[in-house]
């Protein structure tokens, strides 16, 4: 167990000493200007009788001691390293431990099991010869803390960069490129966070942009009055990649929505790239409008409307597992066997087809009777009622 520093004063020091927290001891006029985050953060403070804080504590780690697991869940801490040094070691395929890294003082890890709710990517050990101090943050903190801009922008940096990261991992087994041409990927990509209203595209602008949609949901229209609603896995400007094109509809998010970005210009200097790129990301190019729902107005309009309920109460979740266990979801035993059921079964599945993308499409075709075993609890009670409540409005 790591021996914990209980002098405050300390734990000051420490922070005095991280370039992206010691702002948090700035004065103006002998006054700190962050004093009540400084209070609750390092000190903790009564709210009512009721105690919030201390979120950051000052721990030392004999030798080789373990800061963190790869593997594990439940990450709510994140740590920088504040005296000493600490190394990082991952598991090969073979099974052998590796050691990639060493962190020195002012290295902040852990981020991204608290910011994404993904496992630690890496075991995180003090060195075999000497103890390693690290400060730990709780979740609680990155609230107050993110008003430090040095803070704040070191960690929407690295989660920028571990998220480009992760999503090019995803594509390493997906798409036939060299490891050369992934580097190259990498430098030239941005992970981007979009917010709810957002604009993504406007029709009849410029293409000088390629979207890979890795997380959220889109609103697709053009001003002759067409729309239809996309998802994660879909990948936007291709067509002007390699010759002036413009956008053909317009695209507007419709929550927060995280996509690889990759500029049209920067690609067109890379000839390879763009030309192995495009041929491998056209599978996931989004479907021609109303390729994928009715062509029948009446039915459209129902489906078109299904698609947005469902996005709006976050029935359809952006997991794909998730997708899967809802969209094999069957009516009772009483309705199963009922045309005006399986219509309306029909109408949702061409709904959430046109949804979700190129690689969810073997997923989503499964309507087989067999019972989902690895669908949360939280989906075989009120939510369930909700989607029978839809595909009973759905009926034709």
């Amino acid at each position: 167990m790591p021996r914990e520093h209980k002098s405050r004063r300390e734990v000051l020091n420490a922070i005095s000493e991280l370039p992206s927290l010691k702002d948090l001891l700035s004065q103006h006029d002998g006054h700190f200007d962050h004093e009540l985050d400084l209070e609750v953060t390092v000190y903790g403070r009564n709210y009512g009788g009721k105690k919030v804080g201390p979120y950051v504590k000052l721990l030392t780690y004999d030798t080789g001691e373990t800061v963190m697991t790869e593997g594990e869940w439940g990450g709510n801490t994140i740590y920088m390293v504040t005296a000493g040094h600490v190394e990082v070691w991952i598991k090969a395929p073979t099974g052998q431990d590796i050691k990639v890294a060493e962190l020195k003082p002012g290295a902040q890890l852990g981020e991204m099991s608290v910011l994404a709710g993904v496992p630690r990517s890496a075991t995180i050990k003090a060195p075999p010869d000497r103890p390693a101090q690290l400060l730990e943050i709780q979740r609680p903190a990155l609230r107050l803390l993110r008003k430090l801009n040095a803070f704040g922008q070191g960690l929407d940096k690295s989660y920028r960069e571990h998220s480009r990261d992760s999503v090019i991992e995803d594509l390493k087994p997906i798409i036939s490129l060299t490891p050369e041409m992934f580097a190259e990927l990498r430098a030239l990509a941005q992970f981007r966070v979009f917010s709810k209203n957002h604009v993504l595209i406007r029709e009849k602008s410029a293409i000088d942009r390629i979207y890979l949609i890795k997380r959220g949901w889109l609103r697709r229209a053009r001003g002759s009055g067409e729309e239809d609603y996309l998802g994660q896995g879909f990948c936007f400007g291709l067509e002007g990649s390699m010759k002036n094109a413009a956008w053909s509809y317009s695209v507007t998010v419709m929550g927060r929505t995280e996509a690889l970005e990759i500029s049209i210009r920067t690609l067109r200097q890379h000839i390879a790239l763009r030309e192995s790129l495009v041929r491998e990301l056209t599978k996931f190019a989004p479907p021609a409008f109303a390729s994928r729902v009715s062509s029948d107005l009446q039915v459209r309009d129902k489906q078109l409307a299904a698609q947005q309920s469902l996005i709006a109460t976050g029935l359809v979740s952006q997991d794909p597992w998730e997708i899967k266990a809802i969209a094999s979801w069957h009516p009772s035993d009483s309705t199963r066997g009922s045309e005006a059921a399986r219509d309306s079964e029909r109408a949702v599945t061409r709904g959430l087809h046109a949804l979700s993308g190129s690689r969810m499409l073997d997923w989503l075709s499964d309507w087989s009777d067999r019972p989902v075993r690895v669908w949360p609890d939280r989906y075989q009670s009120e939510d369930v009622h909700r989607l029978r409540r839809l595909r009973v409005a759905m009926s034709l």
